[in-house]
């Protein structure tokens, strides 16, 4: 149940169509994409049921999770980018291992920012690929406990919030939902440099131009074209 979503998350935004996410309607659109493009009839067919609560929790980091203080901002605000331009490395030569980074960079030079050191790795490269790989577990483990917990077998047990079954299912969806998030702005460019506004490049404000603006502007094609594209790369 749970690895054949994460991979639709993946492939729903490894292209373009005409201006990508990931505004409040971009992430929307990652999350309704990856559910009508779901193979699994039955589990299709329990997405499709529950579109609009994705849509809501796709949201949900930049948008509740903006609103609780300044030390939740302070660790929720990188979760969402990575700039590699800070530790002078290109993404492919990263690696995976924060820890080994932290060690490696943190008090160095801060190569972007000429005159500063990495104080913080997280702060200042950004952690957006292993948050995405923190949801992904989450969500198989959630999946793994659902499938070995006890089914309902009554109505009763159907609308039970304590069964551990129903459990496990509610959490696999928020993980997963909230994982989208993640994975949508893991494919926005502008969520992978340090110039992440263009003014530096001399197009200052590109960024809400570019998640917001430019995918607002879309008509409701938008949501089927993604789709569309989805299925032709599944």
């Amino acid at each position: 149940m749970g690895k054949s979503l994460l991979l639709i998350f993946a492939l729903v935004v490894g292209f373009n169509v005409k201006a990508n996410a990931w505004g409040m309607r971009g992430h929307q659109v990652v999350c309704e994409a990856a559910i009508f493009s779901v193979a699994d009839e039955n589990l299709s067919l329990f997405l499709r049921a529950r579109v609009p609560m994705f849509a809501s929790l796709c949201n949900i980091p930049d948008t509740s999770w903006r609103s609780k203080g300044p030390e939740i901002t302070a660790i929720n605000g990188p979760t969402h980018f990575i700039d590699p331009e800070v530790i002078g490395l290109l993404p492919s030569d990263i690696g995976i291992d924060y820890r080994k980074l932290q060690i490696e960079f943190e008090g160095k030079d801060n190569q972007y920012k000429e005159g500063t050191k990495i104080m913080s790795l997280h702060r200042e490269l950004g952690s957006v690929w292993w948050r995405v790989d923190q949801f992904v577990r989450r969500g198989l483990d959630f999946a793994g406990i659902a499938e070995k917990a006890k089914k309902p077998t009554n109505r009763g047990e159907e609308q039970d919030d304590k069964l551990a079954f129903n459990q496990s299912i509610y959490e696999w969806m928020v993980n997963v939902a909230i994982m989208g998030h993640f994975v949508g702005d893991a494919s926005q460019p502008l969520h992978s440099t340090a110039d992440y506004d263009g003014y530096k490049a001399g197009h200052g404000g590109i960024h809400s131009f570019y998640e917001d603006v430019a995918v607002n502007h879309q008509d409701e094609r938008l949501t089927l074209e993604v789709i569309q594209e989805a299925r032709r790369l599944l």
